[in-house]
């Protein structure tokens, strides 16, 4: 999940998660 959520949140790790999530 982390790392689709680095993936989906293009530069922003917390806004990743955030998405991811």
């Amino acid at each position: 999940q982390d790392a689709t959520a680095e993936e989906e949140g293009e530069g922003g790790e917390e806004e990743g998660e955030q998405e991811g999530a």
